[in-house]
């Protein structure tokens, strides 16, 4: 991540969570999708206050909300709302759903007080292998009900680890008010374990933006413990539906919208431009998710497999992984059109002249070249992993064997 972004950065993240989730809402309504979510709407300045001023290396440990942390962390809409439709493009192939993604240094999940000592065991990690890697957690103030929390605070600190922790205090746990459930102050709890604590009441970004690059570089230096308390609020329900305050209420914290803050420091010109190309993006990628990945799926399933035994053709399994992997990086997906000309060919063996086959091998010879050309790129790009590179060269190999089979096998018929 950059240090200290400028304003115009700041609101343009912000923007991103806000129309992401506003769209995610929307989905639900209108059946596409399932389960609940819990959305970030009007902590958006909290998420991008803070992990903008982390490293890339850095580690972000986040809880049921936690679509605002992970899209300023990674940016990649896409692959976050495919997980939530349970599709394989999705982060974790489907599995994890809204609340629980693990994303190459990004971990979440909807167990309060469970992510204490996760974070705790990251930092450790971190220190023992000396990377001067921070790790962030978020907690709400409803965590602060479990016991689990009290523990990971002793061993944090008494093991100095370098592990920074940011309260958003949005005032409910669920949709309990924090007075009936809260005894005591906030702060002493951290405090009373040797933990550096600040507590702010803010909504605007660059406030918490200031605070956050001070503690996080204190974490970073003395590979301690730091505690960021944020009172907030959040304007959405604590899921879809399940809220319990006036709408009164809500709409006297909405003075406080981060995004408005923000707007009323920038230039009009600035904020129209931001708004035009944040809702084109997020449109595109919302349209994607929904649409292209459910034929893409299709499109590499086996056709001639058993419907009730279901399975991937093994060669099909290579490019998926290749285009998933790409997706990530925002790389167009290179093999799903590749394959698909290969079942074109082997089908027009049967069913067309053999002139029309051979035009068809030759477009897929081109189109084998072009792809990669445009892989070759890709394994230049430092954003891929090793893992990734590995995938990307195991599917190039794939393709050209199934190609030269392909011609073999039509040399051989002629």
């Amino acid at each position: 991540m950059n240090h200290s972004l400028p304003l115009d950065e700041l609101y343009k993240k912000m923007l991103m969570i806000r129309y992401f989730e506003q769209e995610v809402l929307k989905l639900f309504e209108q059946g596409k999708l399932f389960g609940t979510t819990h959305a970030y709407i009007g902590q958006e300045a909290n998420a991008v206050g803070v992990i903008t001023n982390l490293k890339n290396s850095d580690i972000v440990v986040s809880n049921h909300r936690c679509h605002g942390h992970y899209i300023t962390h990674k940016e990649n809409p896409y692959a976050l709302l495919c997980e939530m439709m349970g599709k394989q493009d999705g982060l974790n192939a489907g599995r994890g759903g809204s609340q629980h993604i693990c994303d190459d240094g990004f971990f979440s999940n909807g167990v309060q007080g469970g992510i204490m000592p996760l974070s705790a065991g990251l930092a450790f990690s971190e220190k023992f292998n000396k990377t001067e890697n921070i790790v962030t957690v978020f907690i709400g103030d409803g965590t602060l009900g479990e016991g689990v929390l009290y523990e990971t605070l002793n061993i944090v600190s008494k093991w100095e680890l370098p592990l920074f922790i940011v309260l958003e205090n949005n005032m409910y746990a669920q949709s309990t008010k924090i007075e009936l459930t809260l005894a005591g102050s906030i702060s002493d709890r951290f405090t009373a374990f040797d933990i550096g604590t600040e507590e702010i009441e803010t909504f605007n970004v660059m406030e918490i933006n200031n605070v956050s690059v001070g503690l996080i570089d204190k974490v970073r230096k003395t590979q301690k413990p730091q505690c960021l308390i944020i009172n907030t609020y959040r304007f959405a329900s604590h899921s879809k539906s399940d809220d319990g305050r006036s709408q009164t209420e809500v709409e006297k914290w909405k003075v406080n919208d981060p995004l408005i803050i923000a707007e009323k420091e920038l230039d009009q010109n600035i904020v129209d431009n931001i708004q035009f190309e944040v809702n084109g993006y997020i449109t595109r990628e919302i349209k994607k998710a929904i649409g292209k990945s459910r034929d893409y799926i299709s499109k590499c399933s086996n056709p001639d497999v058993n419907p009730n035994q279901p399975k991937r053709n093994i060669a099909h399994i290579d490019s998926v992984e290749l285009d998933l992997a790409c997706l990530r990086k925002k790389i167009a997906p290179p093999m799903l059109n590749a394959h698909t000309y290969i079942l074109d060919v082997e089908k027009s063996k049967i069913q067309t002249p053999q002139d029309d086959v051979n035009k068809m091998m030759v477009k897929l010879t081109i189109l084998d070249g072009k792809l990669k050309d445009e892989i070759l790129k890709a394994l230049e790009d430092n954003k891929l992993t090793k893992i990734e590179k590995d995938k990307i060269n195991d599917a190039i190999k794939a393709i050209e064997d199934k190609i030269l089979k392909i011609k073999l096998k039509i040399n051989k018929d002629k």
